[in-house]
């Protein structure tokens, strides 16, 4: 459909969705790794100690954020966000359901045994 519409500048439009997904893929693997380092416990203790401690990941999420506000400001990459962010959030909302419905089922299989 892109070739149809835009067929001049269908690779620029494919590879700043590509960008823009691999960004908010990173972006969430730091989040998620952030939320890990919270859960554990001090007897969990990692032997592997990173410098900055959590301050590195939150460093790099909002590296990654800043780049991907300044997509929106390069021509080739000006659609990626428009696109990304509501599919993002969609994921992001899908999830939140899931997981709310989830924990719903376990609580009423708990009550059940």
């Amino acid at each position: 459909m892109l070739s149809v519409l835009a067929p001049a500048r269908v690779f620029e439009i494919l590879v700043g969705i590509s960008l823009f997904s691999a960004l908010a893929t990173w972006a969430i693997i730091f989040a998620t790794h952030l939320a890990f380092r919270r859960q554990r416990t001090d007897r969990e203790r990692s032997p592997i100690r990173l410098r900055g401690g959590p301050a590195v990941p939150l460093i790099a999420i909002a590296l990654i954020l800043s780049v991907m506000a300044t997509m929106a400001f390069v021509a080739p990459f000006e659609l990626a966000p428009l696109a990304g962010l509501p599919f993002l959030a969609a994921l992001l909302l899908a999830h939140a359901a899931i997981r709310r419905r989830h924990g719903r089922m376990a609580a009423t299989t708990r009550l059940e045994s």
